[in-house]
C-alpha cells in the first residue's frame, strides 16, 4: 500500500507550517519551496523504500501549502463565529466535547437529521445527544486539531473581549448605583435624626482629663 508524500513528510512540511501561516500565502514563493525540496528528497534518500513523489515536486509542496492556508483561515473563521459570547459558557473548564458542539454545530446537526432519516424515525431531539456523540467520535484529524486548538483558546481567554468590556462596563454601573444610593441612605437618615440624636446615638470614646487625686505644690 502506497503512502501519501504529503504524510510521509509530514514533519518536514510542519516544520515550514509556523512561518508560512504567519506571513501568509505570499511566503510560498521560490526560495521557500526550494528548500523544502531539497530536505524531502534528502529525506526519500534514507528511506529503505523509496515513496512516490509527485511528477512536479516544486507544485504540489505549492498547492500543498496554498489548501493548508485556506483550511487554516476557514478554522479561524469557523472558531470566531461558534465561540458562545456569554460569560456564563466558561465558569468551568471547557472539554473537547463542550467545544466541538459548538464548533462544529452545522455538522452535528446534518449527521442527526440525516441518521434519524436514514433509521426512519420521525425527527426528535431525543436522539440527537446520541448521533452528537457518535460524530464526535468519528472525527477526522484536521477537526480534532482544531477542537483542541479553540478549547485552549476558550480556556485561556474566556468570553470574547468586546463581551468582557460590556459586562465590566455593566458591573461598574451598578457598582457606582449601589454606592450612590449608600450615599443617599446616609444622608436622609442624617437629616431624619438630626444632629444631636445622631451623634447620641453612637458612644463618645472621646479622652477627657481624669478626676485623680493631685497635691498642691504650693501647701506643705
Amino acid at each position: 500500500m502506497s503512502t501519501d508524500w504529503s504524510i510521509a513528510f509530514k514533519p518536514i512540511l510542519d516544520l515550514h507550517s509556523k512561518a508560512i501561516f504567519a506571513a501568509g500565502s505570499s511566503s510560498v514563493g521560490k526560495p521557500v519551496v526550494r528548500k523544502i525540496r531539497r530536505a524531502i528528497l534528502a529525506a526519500q534518500d534514507e528511506q529503505e523504500e523509496p515513496i512516490a513523489l509527485p511528477t512536479s515536486l516544486k507544485k504540489a509542496i505549492k498547492e500543498y501549502y496554498a489548501k493548508s492556508l485556506k483550511d487554516k483561515e476557514e478554522a479561524d473563521e469557523r472558531e470566531a463565529a461558534s465561540r458562545p459570547r456569554e460569560p456564563s459558557f466558561y465558569k468551568k473548564p471547557l472539554s473537547e466535547w463542550d467545544v466541538a458542539q459548538k464548533l462544529f454545530k452545522q455538522e452535528i446537526d446534518s449527521y442527526d437529521k440525516a441518521q434519524q432519516q436514514s433509521k426512519g424515525l420521525e425527527y426528535s431531539i431525543k436522539y440527537r445527544t446520541g448521533n452528537a456523540r457518535e460524530w464526535f467520535n468519528n472525527m477526522t484529524p484536521s477537526q480534532q486539531q482544531e477542537v483542541k486548538f479553540a478549547m485552549k483558546k476558550w480556556n485561556e481567554e474566556g468570553a470574547p473581549e468586546e463581551t468582557q468590556a460590556i459586562y465590566r462596563k455593566n458591573n461598574l454601573k451598578k457598582t457606582l448605583e449601589d454606592f450612590a444610593e449608600q450615599i443617599q441612605r446616609t444622608i436622609v437618615i442624617s437629616r431624619v435624626l438630626g444632629p444631636d440624636l445622631s451623634h447620641s446615638s453612637f458612644p463618645d470614646f472621646r479622652i477627657r482629663p481624669t478626676s485623680m487625686y493631685c497635691p498642691d505644690p504650693t501647701r506643705v
